[in-house]
């Protein structure tokens, strides 16, 4: 009897463990460096984007990755409107900070100085006429402009003709409970801020401010891409990509980590990649970390344009973004198109017990599979959830606040996928 517990509790613990173990504590270093303020947010400051491709190089290099060409590195051009200087903002005497308080839109031009602020009535947002009729008789030459940002859009669509108006403001401020910044390759006046409510106030009456927008033209950034040549059929690829390109910096005082989105996804590639390289399958296996991702997708669709192999060698591709969680499970876009390739992924989620559960999704083009998967690849874009983890495009989004709960099972579970 006493061997048969023994027997028990043995099998018990094997089938707890995963089957191929990964290096986790490498996996937060990579995370952690990614997000560290060397990089600046791995945005286009500070050549952020430069040192985060040159650690991606370097730990491919270490895994046994093979470059296509002399090195790692697949070099385009981008626009980006960048904030590489200190910024402020002062309401009636008091200075709010950055990230906390405010941020910048990322559409937003330079500009300084000081004005008295104007509340934009909520009701435009419906297009009230008479509202609309006093907001027109309204001079805004020179003064700062509060709204809603819940209004915005809304306002810009019903109220058209008051826009040239608003234009003649000296900055324009929305106001958010939530401040989750984005990229943008325009720069555009007036200066424009998001900031938090309590921040601004009800009856604020004067701002000071100073916002030293960039638009950078030209900028080169770059893919990082290598390969574990196949020991049977070399000429077939299965392809694992992740964007590394994040947000940058807010001014010279923060920056946004982007540790789910996606330091995560990239360490991800990294431990695939040191696994692939001790265990090198029939076919060939292709790792692309992807710059410009936040702009519009603009690494992955330089890719599809210029493809080192034929895009049709792929037998599919697997996007890797925002798997820093997975309490919650995973999401699977493409799912209802490849139905065959997702019924094979539950059936062994199911048997490895890798992630609580797999939910299917329709195409989207919301990563970067969508610009493969418009070119005729078969393509997942697989991402974890956890509706406990907030932190999405802000200063939050750090290594620290990064559970990893489901990282383990998603690599089992590609793993599996791929050998089998």
């Amino acid at each position: 009897m006493l061997y048969l517990k023994i027997l028990l509790a043995s099998l018990c613990i094997s089938l707890a463990v995963p089957a191929i173990a990964q290096d986790m504590e490498r996996v937060r270093q990579n995370i952690r460096l990614l997000c560290s303020p060397e990089m600046a947010g791995r945005g286009y400051t500070m050549d952020g984007d430069k040192k985060a491709a040159q650690l991606i190089a370097k730990a491919f290099r270490e895994a046994g990755l093979q470059p296509f060409g002399s090195d790692y590195y697949q070099s385009f051009s981008l626009t980006a409107n960048t904030f590489p200087q200190k910024m402020v903002l002062i309401i009636d005497g008091k200075s709010l900070i950055v990230g906390k308080d405010f941020i910048p839109n990322p559409v937003s031009g330079k500009g300084k100085g000081s004005a008295k602020l104007i509340y934009l009535d909520t009701l435009l947002a419906k297009g009230d006429s008479a509202v609309v009729r006093n907001a027109m008789q309204t001079n805004y030459q020179g003064k700062g402009i509060v709204f809603r940002m819940s209004d915005y859009s809304l306002m810009l669509e019903r109220c058209p003709e008051l826009i040239p108006q608003l234009n003649k403001a000296k900055v324009w401020i929305g106001t958010s409970p939530t401040l989750t910044a984005h990229i943008s390759g325009q720069a555009l006046q007036p200066p424009f801020l998001l900031a938090k409510p309590e921040a601004i106030g009800k009856s604020a009456q004067k701002i000071k401010f100073r916002m030293d927008s960039q638009l950078k033209t030209n900028y080169i950034t770059q893919n990082v891409i290598g390969y574990i040549k196949g020991t049977e059929t070399p000429e077939r690829f299965v392809v694992f990509t992740a964007h590394y390109d994040h947000l940058g910096t807010i001014g010279t005082q923060a920056y946004i980590p982007g540790a789910n989105d996606n330091a995560a996804g990239v360490a991800m590639l990294i431990e695939l990649a040191h696994h692939f390289g001790k265990n090198p399958p029939p076919f060939s296996v292709c790792f692309m970390a992807f710059s410009g991702e936040e702009l519009g997708l603009l690494g992955s669709l330089h890719y599809a344009a210029n493809p080192l192999f034929p895009l049709s060698q792929i037998n599919f591709l697997w996007n890797l973004d925002l798997i820093g969680t997975g309490k919650d499970g995973a999401t699977v876009v493409n799912a209802t198109i490849h139905t065959r390739e997702f019924e094979k992924l539950r059936t062994i989620n199911e048997s490895l017990q890798a992630l609580p559960k797999i939910i299917p999704r329709a195409p989207a083009a919301n990563s970067d599979h969508y610009p493969f998967s418009i070119k005729g690849v078969p393509t997942f874009f697989i991402y974890l959830m956890d509706k406990n983890y907030p932190h999405y495009h802000n200063i939050d989004d750090k290594a620290e606040n990064l559970p990893l709960s489901g990282f383990g099972g998603l690599f089992n579970l590609l793993i599996k996928m791929t050998e089998k």
